[in-house]
């Protein structure tokens, strides 16, 4: 579990400094990163990231969700905070699911 749970008014920001972007890079191509930001629900907004093409040799993505729920305001800002976050994996060839699943790669 992430150790950042202080409220803020940037789920995203909050999302990046519970899960930093990788900076270790070895050979290969590089991580490719995407962030996701579902805000469809005044009650909660879920932040996505993927990272695919990790240097790891069985597991070649993962993808974190975490919800944000409505915690009061800051400024006349929404503050959120940090409900749960849960993770996904796609593994390499031959190391498990190709697929994202819960199940972690051998």
């Amino acid at each position: 579990p992430p150790q950042v749970t202080v409220p803020g008014t940037d789920p995203e920001a909050i999302a990046l400094e519970a899960f930093p972007p990788l900076t270790e890079q070895t050979e290969g191509p590089p991580i490719e990163e995407t962030i996701t930001i579902n805000e469809d629900s005044p009650d909660q907004t879920l932040v996505t990231i993927t990272r695919i093409n990790l240097p790891d040799t069985s597991v070649r993505g993962i993808k974190i969700v975490m919800q944000f729920l409505p915690e009061g305001e800051i400024n006349g800002q929404k503050k959120w905070r940090m409900n749960w976050a849960g993770r996904q994996y796609t593994c390499r060839e031959g190391r498990g699911s190709q697929d994202w699943s819960k199940q972690l790669c051998l």
